[in-house]
């Protein structure tokens, strides 16, 4: 039997036993349960607001751009394949765009806690080693680290999320632990 939401499918086996060691639900992954699994494959990607009206703005200007050219006329390689480089990539990006808005949902301030570090937050945390650095939380597709804009997807990100000012964190990279503190939330 397979049956499929916009986020998550559920796949039933038949002979399909828990995981070996895990009680049923202990896996971050998957939800045991006699001969079913449920796997989820993708959350919807939060955006600030503003990322999503920049996207959507994007978009509208690059579906413009396409409906203005030309019909007609293209290069043809020797195959026979259609040549039009730069059609090819703005119709690329175009799909690009449809696909992460169809599966993104817009995160407003009001929507967040105050206080609390969520998309679209401001984070000024100090490392133990390297000072004060000041974050923004945002989706993947908008991260510019010169920006100090960071996914909430990301390990640092992850951490950050659901805490307050003041509170001490630590966090765990391959061959070091880092430690941090957080001293502002906007």
């Amino acid at each position: 039997m397979f049956r499929s939401g916009l986020f998550t499918s559920i796949f039933t086996f038949i002979g399909y036993g828990q995981k070996q060691g895990a009680s049923f639900g202990a896996d971050p992954f998957f939800v045991y349960g006699p001969g079913e699994m449920i796997v989820n494959f993708a959350e919807p990607m939060q955006l600030t607001a503003d990322g999503w009206r920049n996207l959507q703005a994007e978009l509208a200007e690059l579906e413009s751009k396409q409906s203005a050219l030309p019909i007609g006329g293209f290069e043809y390689s020797e195959e026979g394949d259609h040549i039009d480089p730069d059609r090819e990539a703005l119709t690329r990006r175009i799909d690009e765009l449809r696909n992460l808005l169809s599966f993104s949902v817009p995160v407003d301030d009001k929507d967040r806690i105050p206080g609390v570090v969520g998309v679209g937050s401001r984070v000024t945390v100090r490392w133990e080693l390297d000072g004060d650095e000041t974050y923004m939380i945002v989706g993947s597709a908008e991260i510019d680290r010169k920006l100090g804009h960071i996914s909430y997807e990301s390990p640092i990100g992850q951490l950050l999320l659901g805490k307050r000012a003041g509170e001490a964190l630590t966090l765990a990279i391959p061959d070091d632990v880092l430690k941090l503190q957080i001293i502002e939330v906007e």
